[in-house]
């Protein structure tokens, strides 16, 4: 049986790039030619699946106040299948679903029974820079606090975004900071997305809001050739940040 990689990106803060890291990520491992399924259970925007490059399957595992406990079976039950057959499957969740989704998640014991089926699994989480910082690592820490005590723990990754002001609290940076300290023998990776600003944040943004990936941009006849080239840049030093995280 192959092995399977499982990749929930969760965190407690709206707007701070759970959908942005998905989007890369199914991204970068099919430049790779490998097999991805992606998953959107962001039950109030539901933004990743409207990039229809990415085929993504929806799973409304919040309806109203209530967690649906039998759509996020389904989606489990679905990556344990042994009829299906992927190397990665990114799994992008919601702020209005962070609490009752990593609770159901210790009570069923997902993470376990994943592991006991072949899926490496792996949970990503973001540090977001500016006013965001506090909220995001409190999210971090009740993350890792959560699944500390399974054995074996999944691998956490932390994703630093510095989109609006670096990742740092009164001069101190994220692995300076008491949650890395507490949490660093979890923290299998930790990427640094590249910060950018000027033109090049005006075409991703176009290319966000058209809902199109870096290879629909290729195609695209209302990006010059010129802003075609930029994303083309963008993307290698997104990609290369991943891949010296070594994800």
């Amino acid at each position: 049986m192959k092995q399977k990689h499982v990749h929930f990106v969760m965190q407690g803060k709206g707007g701070v790039g759970k959908t942005l890291i998905s989007y890369l990520l199914a991204q970068y491992y099919s430049s790779l030619s490998q097999t991805v399924q992606s998953y959107d259970v962001d039950g109030t925007n539901q933004s990743l699946s409207l990039f229809e490059e990415l085929k993504v399957k929806k799973f409304d595992v919040v309806v109203g106040d209530n967690f649906n406990t039998k759509a996020f079976d389904d989606l489990v039950a679905g990556l344990i299948d042994e009829n299906n057959q992927y190397d990665h499957a990114i799994i992008d969740s919601g702020a209005s679903s962070f609490v009752p989704l990593n609770k159901y998640m210790l009570q069923s014991e997902t993470v376990p029974l994943l592991l006991q089926n072949e899926c490496y699994v792996m949970i990503h989480s973001i540090v977001y820079g500016g006013q965001g910082i506090l909220d995001t690592l409190n999210g971090l820490y009740a993350i890792a606090s959560c699944y500390k005590a399974i054995f074996p723990p999944p691998k956490l990754v932390v994703w630093l975004n510095a989109k609006d002001a670096p990742v740092e609290y009164d001069g101190v940076t994220f692995k300076e900071s008491r949650v890395y300290e507490m949490f660093q023998d979890n923290i299998s990776a930790v990427v640094e997305l590249p910060r950018f600003s000027g033109v090049d944040f005006e075409f991703f943004q176009k290319m966000l809001q058209k809902h199109l990936t870096f290879t629909n941009v290729r195609q695209d006849p209302t990006f010059t050739l010129w802003q075609k080239h930029r994303m083309y840049v963008l993307q290698n030093s997104f990609f290369t940040s991943i891949q010296m995280a070594g994800l």
